[in-house]
Formats: C-alpha cells, sequence, structure tokens
C-alpha cells in the first residue's frame, strides 16, 4: 500500500481453523476496500497456520503475526494488532464470526460523517458453527430502542448500557475510531472474558455511540467456546468493570443507576451458586468485590435474596 489505509482490520485466532476462511474471504469482499488486514495467530495447534499462510502474499495483508508460544490472553492479542495498525479505524475482526460484504461500508459512512461518533456498531445475527441463521440478536432485548439506528452522547449511554450491557455483544460488529482508542487505558488487557466491555465503557467516557439496525455482523456460536468456569469468570470481571470504572472518578458511575448493577450482579452470582454454575468461593469472592464498591447496598441485597431464595449447598466448593 503507497498510503496509510482508513481501515485496519485485526483478525486474532486461536484454534478457528474451521471457520478461517470464511472469515477472511468477508473481509477481502467487501464492497469498501481502503484497509489493511493485519492476522495474529496465538500459536494455534489445528492446522489455522496453513491457511493464514495461504493469504500471507495477499495485498492487503500487511502483517502476519505468528506467536510461538500461546499468551492465554486474547486482549493481548488485540494490543498487539492495534499497536501494528495504521488506519483511522479500527476493527477486530474475530476469527469465528464473518461479516455481510457491506459491513465496512455502512460503518466507515458514519464515522466520516459524525465526528462526534468513535464507537459504531451494528446488529448481529447469531449463527452456528454449519453458518446457519439461529435468530436476530435483537432477540436478546425487549428494549425497542433497538428495532432502529440511533446515535447516543457518549456518557449517556455510559449511563443506560453501564455493566451488564452496552449492546455491543460482539466485537466484531464494532468499527472504532483509533484516536479515541488512544484515550482509554490498557485496563481491558488483563480480562480473560470481558475486556471488551472494559474497552466499550472507557471509550464512552471520551466519544458518542451510533448504532445500526441492520443485522450485518455474523456472530458464531459454537462448542469450542464455551468452558467449565466461563459463567464464574465473567460474574468476578464483571464486578471488576465496575470497579475499574468507579476508579476512573467519573460522576455518571457514582449515581443510583451503579446501584442497580450492583443488584444485578450479585443476584446473578447467587442463582449461579445456587444452580452450581460457579464455586462458593467465587460467591465470595463477588460479595466482597460488592462490599468494595458499595458497602450498604450490597449488604442489604445480599440478605434480601439470600432470605427469599437461598438454600445453604456445599457440593460445589
Amino acid at each position: 500500500m503507497s498510503h496509510n489505509p482508513l481501515v485496519s482490520v485485526i483478525l486474532p485466532n486461536y484454534n478457528h481453523a474451521p471457520f478461517l476462511h470464511r472469515r477472511i474471504e468477508s473481509i477481502l469482499c467487501q464492497t469498501f476496500q481502503d484497509f489493511e488486514l493485519i492476522i495474529l495467530d496465538d500459536h494455534s495447534t489445528d492446522g489455522s497456520t496453513a491457511i493464514i499462510q495461504e493469504y500471507s502474499k495477499h495485498q492487503k495483508v500487511t502483517k502476519v503475526v505468528l506467536n510461538e508460544q500461546n499468551s492465554g490472553l486474547t486482549f493481548h492479542q488485540w494490543l498487539k494488532g492495534i499497536r501494528l495498525a495504521q488506519g483511522k479505524y479500527l476493527w477486530i475482526a474475530e476469527s469465528d464470526d464473518y461479516a455481510n460484504e457491506h459491513f465496512l461500508e455502512k460503518l466507515v459512512h458514519i464515522l466520516e460523517a459524525q465526528p462526534n461518533v468513535g464507537l459504531a456498531f451494528t446488529q448481529s445475527w447469531l449463527v452456528n458453527e454449519n453458518d446457519e441463521i439461529l435468530f436476530s440478536c435483537k432477540r436478546w432485548s425487549d428494549d425497542p430502542r433497538w428495532k432502529q439506528d440511533f446515535m447516543l452522547d457518549g456518557k449517556l449511554a455510559l449511563k443506560a448500557f453501564a455493566i451488564y450491557t452496552t449492546g455491543m455483544y460482539n466485537a466484531s460488529a464494532v468499527l472504532f475510531r483509533k484516536e479515541v482508542f488512544d484515550k482509554v487505558s490498557l485496563a481491558f488487557t488483563e480480562f480473560k472474558y470481558a475486556g471488551d466491555t472494559m474497552l466499550w465503557l472507557e471509550m464512552l467516557l471520551h466519544t458518542d455511540l451510533f448504532y445500526v439496525a441492520e443485522e450485518l455482523n455474523f456472530f458464531r456460536t459454537h462448542p469450542q467456546q464455551h468452558s467449565s468456569n466461563t459463567t464464574e469468570i465473567q460474574l468476578l470481571e464483571g464486578f471488576e468493570n465496575i470497579l475499574n470504572l468507579i476508579s476512573l472518578n467519573n460522576p455518571l458511575l457514582k449515581e443510583p443507576v451503579t446501584q442497580q448493577k450492583i443488584k444485578y450482579l450479585i443476584v446473578k452470582a447467587l442463582y449461579a451458586y445456587l444452580n452450581r454454575k460457579i464455586r462458593l468461593l467465587s460467591l465470595l469472592k463477588v460479595m466482597i468485590a460488592a462490599a468494595r464498591t458499595d458497602l450498604l447496598c450490597s449488604t442489604r441485597m445480599f440478605f434480601r435474596y439470600t432470605g427469599k431464595c437461598f438454600r445453604p449447598t456445599f457440593a460445589i466448593i
């Protein structure tokens, strides 16, 4: 490329060989073509490297980084790709998802027309390992706002969506400005699952949000994604999101809405424990994190809900 591309597409991969061809082709076939493709592999063992090498000489591929050891940290891979990026806009194209051919065209147009918007994302289709569409992710919310496009002030979006949902369920559906990313901390890199949520929430302190109701992203669900400890790690990282954001000393995060998020996560933790999805130790960690955030609120909520539904069981410790 003789000039810096407008978009840098960052494709971090680990053991997603069955989905890589579809992922890469959906990027290369975009109707908007002013982009570079950076491919990173975290020492895959499933033949991914051979597929990546097939594309290494493609004119759109500017960097291929193959780790000699597995890092085990998804968001460290994100950061590595972002630091290599030359584009004004960044797209983390996760390796097991794929995109409609008009994805970049739609979102680049929005970001170019709205300089106050630093995060733009589309609705997604949920698909299985065979590329069969299961349903629109609009189904996950009854809120009518998700049925049409909208633009929202970043701090209002933070107040409305903080902690338990931003609507950005899947990073592959998001295009964001590199200059806004450069304003946030690197706290997101230390998370195992919730790092993307942490990143979006921090970015909303500095920029506005645009949502496209059309499903231009295909968010894949498949057996490889799920592990026995996913639920408890996500719960604990949900509280880490609260603590990190409050530490930024933003007044919006100290309003009653934050207490509502705490209540939500306490109840979620209790039910997860009762349904044997997390261990007792993890439940106690959630309660300690809640107490650090708001002692009075968390104590009241704990005793209210344990009094109603808690039945002692020591099967999972």
